[in-house]
């Protein structure tokens, strides 16, 4: 991993896809050297969640063959540290080695620790109708900073992130590069008919202190232009 893409150091985090009942998740390490910065037998720790929300600490030792006894349900873990280079990661139950289709990783967010938020807004509002593939796009304008503002919602009581940005989230792809930007993010939340009528509530968050003064926009949009909404206008 490139290290100047991560954000603020990055924290590696691992999502198992679903909430997977779990004796121990064991990360594999080539050699001492791509251990770093953690040392042999060193003491950490690692946050595990099934909902993003509730989080619960647990401790470890660093080695080659990193074992987190954690024998509960869980679906994430979160690592403030992490091994500069990983080989393999397993989970076992009673003995037999875990489903990994759903699993997911990432290492280049920054841990919560690392990023304080300096300003925020809240938008609340319900929709009413909706074109087919319509999406919430959450406009930030004017500058914030690289990676210096985030998005996310609660829809109907339940967390939601946005799994898409314009221009997109940092990425470690193969011969090619995310194009970094200091402004008018664009974040895209997916809403379909069963949110209709249903409380959203939209937040923004800022995290660079000299770029607070941008002004957020929430707009409806579809995938399918040929699709149109009716307006209502009522003179006041």
């Amino acid at each position: 991993y490139d290290i100047d893409l991560r954000v603020k150091h990055g924290a590696f985090r691992l999502d198992l896809g679903e909430i997977t009942d779990v004796d121990s998740i064991i990360i594999t390490v080539p050699d001492i050297f791509s251990l770093q910065p953690l040392l042999p037998e060193e003491g950490n720790y690692v946050d595990i969640s099934t909902d993003l929300e509730n989080w619960e600490t647990m401790t470890y030792l660093a080695g080659l063959k990193i074992k987190i006894d954690i024998r509960k349900p869980v679906r994430y873990l979160r690592f403030k540290y992490q091994p500069s280079q990983i080989t393999e990661i397993t989970g076992y139950k009673n003995g037999m080695p875990l489903d990994r289709r759903l699993w997911r990783a990432t290492n280049l967010f920054a841990d919560p620790s690392r990023m304080k938020c300096v300003k925020s807004w809240k938008a609340v509002f319900t929709l009413d109708e909706m074109a087919p593939e319509s999406y919430l796009s959450i406009a930030l304008n004017g500058k914030h900073g690289v990676e210096g503002a985030y998005v996310a919602a609660v829809i109907d009581g339940r967390l939601t992130g946005a799994p898409d940005r314009s221009p997109s989230y940092p990425s470690n792809t193969w011969e090619y590069v995310v194009a970094e930007r200091d402004a008018n993010y664009t974040y895209y939340i997916p809403v379909d008919e069963t949110m209709k009528g249903k409380k959203i509530e939209i937040y923004v968050l800022a995290y660079d202190e000299e770029n607070a003064d941008f002004k957020p926009e929430v707009w409806i949009s579809s995938k399918r232009p040929e699709k149109k909404i009716r307006l209502e206008l009522v003179r006041e």
